[in-house]
C-alpha cells in the first residue's frame, strides 16, 4: 500500500509537464540547433495599384512617355537686355543738359560764306592775309585761324537732337584761294569739313609786294604805281 501512494504525485506532475508543453506548441517554432525549422516570415502589405488617369486629363502623360518633370526653361543673352522702352532704369535722369556753343567772334557774322568774294591775297610782310568783300561790297581783311561768315545751324543728334551753331574759320592763305575748315559734330572721329574760296579772276589778283591791294565794288580802286618802261637792247 506504501508503494502505490509514492506514485500519484509522480502521474500528477507528469501530466503538468505534458499540458505545459502542449500549451507552448500554440506558438512560433522554437529552432534548436542545425537541423530546427526555419521562422515563419511576416506577411509584407501589398500596395494596391493606382488606377490611370483618363486620356482627356490634363494630368494624363502620352503612353509609352516616361514623366520627365516639368520642362527646362533656357534664356537667351537678349532676355538679360535692358530695353528703355520695356525696362526704364529708376536711377537714370531724364534730364536733359543743354551746352551753350561757345562764343566766338566772328569777321562778317551777318554774310553767308556764299556770298563772300575774295578780292586780293598778300602773301609777304608780316603773314599771309586776305581781302574779302561781304555781300554790301564792304572788303574785310582776314588772317588765319580767324572765324569768318555768318554761323550756320548743324543738327546734332539726329532727329531729337538740338542745332549748334558753328563757324568757318581761316586755316590757309595761298596765292588764289582761302582755306576755310569747319569741325564735324556727326563725325567727330573724322577729319573737319574744308571749303575753298577762290578769287574770280586773275585782275583781281595783285601781288602785294609793291603794296596795292584789289579794287572792291562800289570804292574808289588805290592808285596803281606807274610802270617803268624797258629799254630794248641794242638801243
Amino acid at each position: 500500500m506504501r508503494h502505490l501512494t509514492y506514485r500519484r504525485p509522480l502521474a500528477t506532475g507528469a501530466l503538468c509537464a505534458t499540458l505545459a508543453l502542449a500549451g507552448l506548441g500554440c506558438d512560433d517554432p522554437i529552432q534548436t540547433g542545425s537541423g530546427g525549422t526555419a521562422p515563419t516570415p511576416r506577411p509584407v502589405a501589398t500596395p494596391t495599384p493606382t488606377a490611370p488617369p483618363p486620356a482627356d486629363s490634363p494630368d494624363a502623360t502620352p503612353e509609352g512617355t516616361p514623366d520627365a518633370g516639368p520642362p527646362t526653361v533656357t534664356y537667351a543673352d537678349e532676355a538679360f537686355v535692358e530695353i528703355d522702352v520695356q525696362q526704364r532704369d529708376p536711377f537714370r535722369r531724364f534730364e536733359i543738359e543743354v551746352v551753350e556753343a561757345p562764343t566766338v567772334q566772328s569777321v562778317m557774322s551777318d554774310t553767308p560764306v556764299d556770298q563772300m568774294r575774295v578780292l586780293g591775297i598778300v602773301l609777304g610782310g608780316v603773314g599771309p592775309r586776305a581781302m574779302i568783300a561781304d555781300r554790301g561790297g564792304l572788303g574785310h581783311t582776314v588772317r588765319p585761324r580767324q572765324y569768318i561768315g555768318q554761323p550756320e545751324a548743324v543738327q546734332v543728334g539726329g532727329a531729337d537732337g538740338i542745332a549748334v551753331p558753328l563757324v568757318w574759320r581761316v586755316d590757309r592763305i595761298r596765292p588764289n584761294e582761302v582755306i576755310l575748315t569747319r569741325e564735324n559734330p556727326s563725325a567727330p572721329d573724322q577729319p573737319p569739313l574744308t571749303r575753298t574760296l577762290t578769287l574770280r579772276s586773275e585782275d583781281q589778283m595783285m601781288l602785294m609786294s609793291i603794296g596795292g591791294v584789289a579794287p572792291i565794288q562800289g570804292e574808289t580802286a588805290t592808285p596803281a604805281i606807274p610802270t617803268i618802261p624797258t629799254i630794248p637792247s641794242g638801243g
